[in-house]
């Protein structure tokens, strides 16, 4: 009967501790549970400040892109720049040697003009020398 007795002890201050274990977990889970409303405004609102965050890092990103392709097409804008610029100083260039050789051909033009008047000023000289050389042929082979 000992052994009766003993067993039935045994078994309820097993059970008791246990029983209670479970009462004080049950406590506290309903105590949690009560005073669980945690205030979670802060983090909704950091939720949508990343989401806004988010938001103006795509519009940046956005931006940076056209801002790229905006210096590509002024930089395409600027070699073309570049080389009309080039080509007008070798028009200017040119121009200025076919100006220099115009004038030297002006020059020229007027050293021949110069020279066909003195010419012409030669030709009506000896034209009237042998106008009067024939005059004077004339004259004396009348009087002859």
């Amino acid at each position: 009967m000992y052994e009766k007795i003993k067993n039935i002890v045994y078994t309820h201050y097993i059970s008791v501790p246990i029983c209670i274990v479970i009462c004080i977990i049950a406590c506290i889970w309903f105590y949690a549970d009560r005073a669980g409303n945690i205030d979670t405004t802060g983090i909704q609102r950091a939720t949508d400040e990343i989401r806004n965050a988010q938001q103006y890092n795509q519009r940046a990103v956005e931006d940076n892109r056209r801002v790229r392709t905006a210096i590509e097409r002024s930089t395409d804008v600027n070699e073309q720049i570049e080389t009309r610029i080039n080509r007008i100083d070798e028009l200017n260039q040119r121009t200025e040697e076919t100006i220099t050789n115009s004038q030297e051909h002006i020059r020229a033009a007027r050293e021949n003009a110069i020279n066909a008047k003195r010419i012409i000023g030669e030709g009506e000289r000896i034209l009237r020398n042998a106008d009067e050389r024939s005059q004077k042929n004339q004259d004396a082979t009348k009087e002859q």
